[in-house]
């Protein structure tokens, strides 16, 4: 007999009502499946933007892991076909993070961030991908920081003018942990060079309108 896991990827939804009541009043839904496979599905992220929910994740089919995407244009009661955004020979590792700038149901950018790692080398790379109409079709991957030593987790965050901004680590010696931060102006076509400040050390890192985290 032969096992096989099987494994779920779920989305939970809330619904607010125009006049700001939640319903049901318990404030909470139903769990909505987004995936179903008999594989492993893990490191997944969220982003949602009024009617519009995106969840990206890293899953494990044809025995590497790939990154898969879905969308919803109704508050997340149902999800589009799944796209894959990733499928190459070195493996999506970890940390994948999610952001938008959504400008309707038809339009919009969305970015990804996540870590690879190249295991004939042991080295770990932070890489980026970007798709102008919500998520349907996506650029080719860029690197933003190659041969690092241990893992950047990295973290993305899109502000209110539509720059994005990428910081991360990067492990020099057990003394010194760089703390490195880049920007794109023009949808991630382009990114400035890493600003970085020493000795910078965690295990965690989140970017948002004001701080480091």
């Amino acid at each position: 007999m032969q096992y096989v896991s099987k494994s779920i990827l779920f989305f939970v939804c809330v619904v607010v009502t125009a006049s700001g009541a939640v319903m049901p009043p318990d404030g909470w839904r139903f769990a909505i499946p987004v995936i179903e496979w008999s594989d492993d599905q893990f490191d997944p992220d969220i982003a949602c933007k009024g009617d519009s929910v995106f969840v990206a994740w890293i899953d494990t089919r044809s025995f590497r892991d790939h990154i898969r995407f879905k969308s919803s244009v109704n508050k997340g009661f149902s999800f589009g076909s799944e796209s894959s955004v990733l499928d190459i020979a070195d493996n999506a590792h970890s940390d994948l993070r999610l952001a938008i700038d959504i400008i309707d149901a038809t339009n919009g950018w969305t970015y990804l961030l996540w870590t690879s790692k190249h295991l004939s080398e042991n080295r770990y790379y932070l890489k980026f991908a970007r798709s102008s109409n919500r998520g349907a079709n996506w650029y080719s991957a860029q690197v933003i920081a190659s041969d690092l030593t241990m893992e950047p987790h990295g973290s993305i965050f899109v502000d209110d003018i539509g720059h994005i901004h990428i910081a991360y680590y990067e492990y020099v010696n057990s003394e010194i942990h760089r703390l490195k931060y880049t920007k794109s102006t023009d949808h991630g076509a382009t990114w400035t060079s890493p600003h970085e400040t020493v000795n910078a050390r965690g295990s965690g890192l989140d970017i948002g309108h004001s701080a480091f985290y």
